[in-house]
């Protein structure tokens, strides 16, 4: 099951679920088209890309 396949599967939760998480996409990929899919979907909150330095991760947690 790779990252798509689990947003699909997320997405049948209920939303009393789904509301709980914060989803985002971390990759490798700098291909526009998986950061295109990724930032549009419902789900996800936002794409990041790896490495992941200390300082976006605190972003994400003081947002």
């Amino acid at each position: 099951m790779d990252g798509w396949e689990l947003l699909e599967r997320f997405d049948e939760f209920p939303v009393r679920i789904k509301e709980q998480f914060v989803i985002y996409i971390l990759s490798v990929s700098l291909h526009p088209a998986d950061m295109y899919r990724a930032r549009n979907h419902p789900l996800v909150a936002d794409f990041l890309r790896k490495p992941l330095s200390r300082a976006v991760l605190e972003k994400l947690f003081y947002r």
